[in-house]
C-alpha cells in the first residue's frame, strides 16, 4: 500500500494531475524537488515558556519567638516603592514592654530561687555530715552503755544488793551475841536492876531495828534484782537499738535527701536559664518589630518563588497604618535590580540541555525586545509536575519588567557535526516506521532517523551520502 502511494506521488510529481473529461483544467500542481543526501551540521534548539525571577531577592518577615500579644501597624513603606538598605519598611506597635518587665521580674525571682536552692544544698550537705556523725556517736555510746551495764554495772549491783542483805544478817548475829553477853554479864555483876534493864532494853531495840532493816533490805534487793535492774537493762537495750536504727535511717535517707536537694538546685538553675532565654527572646522580639530593608531595591508585599507570587493581596489589605495585624501576615520582599528566567524542562528534553548553553529571552509583554543568557545546570530531581527546574542567567534590567512576567526562551541546545542530513518533509512516517523515496524509484526506502532541528533531520541508516531523494512540494 505504501509503495503504491509513493509511486502515485511520484507520477503526480512528474506528470501532474490528469483532467477528467468535462472538467475545467486545474492549475498545475507544484512539482516535487529532489535533494542530494549530504553531510552537514545540525543545531538543535529547544523552546520553553519561562517566567522572570529575581536575580537577588530578600524576603522580610516578622518572626517572633516569645511575644504573643497584639500588634498594630505604626508605619509601613509603600508596595512597589524603592528602598535603601537600612530603611525602615515596617514598624509595629505592641505591648511588649510590659511583657519584658514581667520577664525581668521572673528572672530575678528565678535567680533568688536558684541561689536559695544552692544554699539549701550546701547547708544540707553540712547538716547530713553532722547528723551522720551525731548518729554514729549516739549509736556507739548507747551500745557501750549497754555492754558496760551487762558486763559490769548489773553484776556489781547484784553483788552489792546481796552484800547489803549479808551485812544486815551479820549485824543481827553480832547484835544477838552482844545481847546474850550483856544479859550474862548483868546477871553476874551486882548492878541495880534499873541499869541492867536499860542496857538490855536498848540492845533488844537495836536488834529489832536491825531485823526490820534486814527485811526492808531483802525487799529492796528483791526489787532491784527482779525489776529495777531488768528494767534498766531493757531501757539501755532499747536506747541502743533506737540509736542503731537512727544511724541506719541517716545512712540510708541522707544520700536520697541530698539527691532531692541536688535535683531541686538543678531544676532551679534550669528554670533560671529558661527565664533568661525567655527574656532574651522577648528583647529580640522587640527589635524584630522594626523591619528594615536588607539591601537596595524595590519593596513588594507578598513572596515570590520561582516567579510565582503569593500572599500579596492579603498583605496589601493587612499592612495599613493603624490596622491590627498578626506576625504571620507580614510577608514582604525586597528585590534588587536584575531578572533571570526560570523554565521547566520536560524529562524527554533533559538530555538536550546542560549548563552554559546560549539562550535568547523574549518577554511576552514586549516581544520586540530580547536578551541573551546562559543556562544553569538543571535540577537533579523533578518537581511535583514531573519537570526539572532550570535557570537562565540573563540579568535583564528593565523598568517595566517585574518578577512573575512570562518570557519565550530559545536555548541553543546541541550542535551535531558531520552527520547525514535530509529535509524533514522528505521523511514520512506510518505505523511507527519512517520512509524516504529515492529519485527514480517507485517504492519508498525505510530509514532510521536521529535528531532534528525542525528543518533538517539526521539519517542514521537507509541512505548514503550522494543519494538523491524526493522532497514533496509544500501544500
Amino acid at each position: 500500500m505504501v509503495a503504491k502511494l509513493v509511486a502515485l506521488a511520484s507520477l503526480v510529481a512528474v506528470a501532474g494531475f490528469a483532467v477528467r473529461p468535462g472538467q475545467q483544467e486545474a492549475a498545475p500542481a507544484a512539482s516535487a524537488e529532489s535533494h542530494k543526501v549530504a553531510r552537514g551540521d545540525l543545531q538543535i534548539r529547544v523552546e520553553f515558556e519561562g517566567t522572570f525571577v529575581p536575580v537577588n531577592a530578600a524576603p522580610v518577615t516578622c518572626t517572633l519567638h516569645a511575644y504573643q500579644g497584639e500588634l498594630t501597624v505604626a508605619e509601613v513603606a509603600p508596595h512597589g516603592g524603592a528602598v535603601k538598605k537600612g530603611d525602615v519598611i515596617l514598624r509595629l506597635d505592641s505591648k511588649i514592654d510590659q511583657q519584658i518587665e514581667s520577664a525581668t521580674h521572673a528572672v530575678a525571682s528565678a535567680e533568688a530561687g536558684a541561689e536559695k536552692a544552692a544554699e539549701e544544698l550546701r547547708l544540707a550537705e553540712r547538716g547530713d555530715r553532722l547528723a551522720l556523725e551525731g548518729a554514729q556517736r549516739q549509736a556507739a555510746e548507747t551500745a557501750k552503755n549497754l555492754e558496760l551495764f551487762e558486763k559490769v554495772d548489773m553484776p556489781l549491783e547484784m553483788r552489792e544488793a546481796d552484800q547489803n542483805v549479808q551485812r544486815y544478817e551479820d549485824s543481827i548475829d553480832d547484835q544477838r551475841e552482844e545481847l546474850d553477853q550483856l544479859e550474862k554479864m548483868y546477871r553476874s555483876e551486882e548492878l541495880t536492876n534499873a541499869t541492867a534493864e536499860i542496857v538490855v532494853k536498848r540492845a533488844r531495840r537495836q536488834l529489832q531495828r536491825i531485823l526490820a532493816e534486814l527485811e526492808m533490805t531483802k525487799e529492796r534487793t528483791k526489787r532491784t534484782k527482779e525489776h529495777d535492774l531488768p528494767a534498766q537493762h531493757a531501757q539501755l537495750k532499747a536506747a541502743a537499738e533506737e540509736a542503731a536504727h537512727s544511724l541506719e535511717v541517716v545512712q540510708k535517707t541522707a544520700p536520697l535527701a541530698r539527691v532531692e536537694k541536688e535535683v531541686a538546685a538543678a531544676q532551679s538553675r534550669l528554670e533560671l536559664a529558661e527565664q533568661k532565654r525567655s527574656l532574651e527572646k522577648m528583647r529580640a522580639d522587640k527589635e524584630a518589630l522594626v523591619l528594615r530593608a536588607p539591601m537596595d531595591g524595590i519593596l513588594y508585599y507578598g513572596t515570590c518563588e520561582l516567579g510565582r507570587w503569593s500572599g500579596t493581596a492579603e498583605a496589601v489589605k493587612a499592612l495599613k497604618p493603624g490596622e491590627a495585624v498578626q506576625a504571620s501576615q507580614v510577608t514582604l520582599m525586597v528585590i534588587a535590580e536584575g531578572l533571570d528566567v526560570h523554565v521547566s524542562v520536560k524529562e524527554a528534553d533533559l538530555h538536550l540541555v546542560a549548563a552554559g548553553l546560549e539562550a535568547t529571552v523574549n518577554p511576552v509583554a514586549f516581544p520586540l525586545h530580547s536578551w541573551s543568557g546562559k543556562t544553569e545546570e538543571p535540577a537533579l530531581l523533578a518537581g511535583a509536575d514531573g519537570a526539572f527546574d532550570m535557570l537562565i542567567r540573563s540579568g535583564v534590567a528593565a523598568k517595566r519588567l517585574v518578577a512573575g512576567m512570562k518570557a519565550k526562551v530559545v536555548v541553543q541546545a546541541v550542535e551535531i557535526k558531520d552527520v547525514l542530513l535530509v529535509p524533514a518533509p522528505a521523511v514520512t512516517e506510518q505505523d511507527g516506521r519512517k520512509w524516504v523515496t529515492k529519485k527514480g524509484s517507485d517504492k519508498p526506502t525505510e530509514v532510521k532517523t536521529g535528531r532534528s532541528d525542525g528543518k533538517m533531520i539526521e539519517i542514521l541508516e537507509g541512505v548514503q551520502e550522494g543519494d538523491e531523494i524526493v522532497v514533496p512540494p509544500k501544500q
